[in-house]
């Protein structure tokens, strides 16, 4: 019973050796621990066997073999996974802060655009937003006043402009017109003046020396005389006058004239310059109150638009058709659970999801050990658990190769990865969260010498095959490629149509590369030794059995390696516990039944 066991733990060990090297070399540590635990279940298996044989001794004997053949070797990964769709629209709540919610449609509900998915409590966004729009309307009359004020400003600077630019205007007139018309004219009077008089006094004087003349002659008397003198005296007089006038005008009149003037032409360019800098100024304050209190009505005007929206938000609708899934924690741990009426959510919290339930993807979680065969793009069966009769196609996506979280927190020593298999057809009936088994074919390797994984043994540490030619068996060391759980790929040692036992037959051909050792004298020993069940016994890579047991050749009584290198097939064997029993059918996975 217990080489029973070792025989099949050895086929375990093939299996899981091949496909581990297949994906590549992993830790030393790691394998053992696999063999070990693939061994006792092996184990187990060969036990149970072992009972089933004894209780039908016919069938116990019977062999099971296989036929090398040519053929593809599909290399698959099979892993359970859940549906999910492809595309899904998140329904978050957008209102601020914390909201109640008071009603909610229920999960699964078949939903159209428009249809109200949630509503939230918004009896307090109403309240203030009575308070902030009455405060709104202060602002919004204050600033049309500071508009107005601020019109009236401006046509009052245009006003006070054009007024000091026409005193402007005027004060160079005069200057001008007094500059080039008034004093020449006033100066050519007095000129004028001076010529008159100065004729005079010689017409004076003329008369008077005439008068002279006359009055000496008798002709004319003494007051005559005398009022011609004082003709000439007035005229003298006047002639000094006209004089002094003209010195008065140039000396005194016409500077002075001129100054004023001049004066009054800088004041006007200083008061329209006052008048524009004033006005400026006072547009300046009167656009800076209009432009703050702008602001201030803006800003309100801001917060009561966006309560509004908040309110609206309050009223949650669908932005498309599709199921109502509630969203759900990714971790037991956290402290967000899914929505129900009368729970408080936050800003930004996802409430639901709307996924398009007409193209879905599977989540599937894929070992370590595994995760390098898997590609984007490689093709992918899928059955889907709550309906097993469907068959579905896929492809791996580019989305590969995330740890997933969610295993980290229940066992850290556990490290699987993310991958994602796109449904090809289209999903109709499928909902999110469906079970499905997932099988990725991860290469086909072409025209390959094949045999089932049960026919390749670890023999005294060697990979062989047990070949039955006609009623003799012999062994013959194999070189192994690529498997998957069903076949193996035999890169040199086969021919293609040669017959490989599945198990390891009772009484063992030679084994060449073993050392030829004493047969024992007591063949019935070897059923003795087998009659009972053996805890099943792990083997290590090495092919070498657990400390204890002997060649199963010196059980039957006979010498080690006596004989050739093939036994006839025929001949009495002990039970054992991975024999084939007769009459059965091979199973249908290639493997020993």
């Amino acid at each position: 019973m217990k080489d029973a066991s070792m025989d099949t733990t050895k086929q375990a060990a093939l299996r899981a050796g091949l496909t581990r090297g297949s994906s590549g070399r992993r830790g030393k540590g790691k394998v053992v621990v696999l063999l070990l635990t693939v061994g006792a279940v092996i184990g187990s298996v060969a036990w149970w066997l072992n009972a089933k044989g004894a209780e039908d001794p016919e069938r116990a004997v019977s062999g099971g073999t296989s036929v090398v053949r040519r053929g593809d070797l599909v290399v698959t990964v099979t892993e359970g996974g859940n549906l999910r769709a492809r595309k899904s629209t998140d329904i978050l709540n957008k209102v601020e802060g914390t909201s109640t919610i008071i009603e909610l449609v229920p999960e699964g509900t078949q939903v159209q655009p428009g249809d109200v998915l949630v509503k939230l409590d918004a009896a307090d966004l109403q309240e203030k937003l009575i308070s902030e729009d009455a405060q709104l309307q202060t602002l919004k009359a204050s600033y049309l006043a500071a508009e107005e004020a601020l019109a009236i400003q401006l046509s009052t600077r245009e006003s006070e402009l054009k007024k000091a630019e026409l005193n402007e205007t005027f004060a160079k007139m005069d200057f001008e017109k007094y500059r080039d018309g008034d004093w020449p004219q006033q100066k050519k009077t007095a000129e004028s003046e001076i010529k008159v008089a100065e004729q005079e006094l010689v017409q004076a004087q003329n008369r008077l020396k005439y008068t002279i003349d006359l009055e000496k002659d008798g002709i004319v008397t003494r007051e005559e005389l005398e009022s011609d003198k004082l003709s000439v005296t007035r005229a003298e007089i006047d002639n000094e006058k006209a004089k002094e006038s003209l010195r008065l005008l140039e000396q005194y009149d016409y500077p002075k004239q001129m100054a004023k003037l001049k004066s009054d032409w800088d004041e006007a360019i200083a008061e329209r310059e006052r008048v524009q800098r004033r006005q400026d100024s006072e547009v300046a304050q009167k656009e800076a109150d209009r432009t703050a209190k702008k602001a201030n009505f803006e800003i309100q005007d801001a917060r009561v638009k966006k309560l509004r929206e908040q309110i609206a938000y309050t009223t949650v609708t669908a932005p498309q058709a599709g199921m109502i899934v509630y969203w759900t924690p990714g971790n037991r741990w956290s402290d967000q659970r899914p929505p129900e009426v009368g729970g408080t959510v936050r800003h930004r919290q996802t409430l639901m999801t709307l996924p398009d339930v007409s193209r879905m993807e599977i989540d599937v979680k894929i070992h370590e050990s595994q995760i390098d065969r898997v590609a984007a793009g490689q093709p992918a069966t899928i059955k889907i658990d709550a309906f097993p009769e469907r068959t579905y196609t896929g492809t791996v996506t580019p989305e590969i190769g995330v740890m997933a979280d969610s295993q980290r927190w229940f066992n850290p020593d556990v490290k699987v990865y993310n991958v994602v298999v796109g449904i090809d057809q289209t999903t109709e009936g499928l909902k999110p969260g469906m079970s499905a088994q997932v099988e990725i074919v991860c290469n086909v390797i072409r025209d390959k010498l094949l045999v089932p994984v049960t026919g390749v043994h670890v023999l005294r540490g060697q990979t062989a095959a047990i070949v039955k030619k006609g009623n003799a068996l012999e062994i013959r060391r194999v070189k192994v490629g690529a498997t998957n759980d069903k076949d193996v790929i035999i890169e040199e040692g086969l021919a293609e149509g040669e017959m490989v036992m599945l198990y390891e037959p009772d009484v063992m051909p030679t084994i060449p590369w073993e050392e030829p050792r004493k047969e024992a004298q007591d063949v019935p020993a070897a059923a003795d030794n087998v009659s009972a069940p053996a805890a099943p016994a792990a083997q290590g890579m090495n092919g070498n059995a657990p400390e204890g047991s002997s060649s199963r050749q010196e059980k039957a009584g006979g010498e080690p390696g006596a004989g050739a290198a093939s036994q006839p097939a025929g001949e009495a064997r002990a039970p054992r516990a991975n024999r084939r029993p007769r009459n059965a059918s091979p199973r249908a996975d290639g493997g020993a039944p």
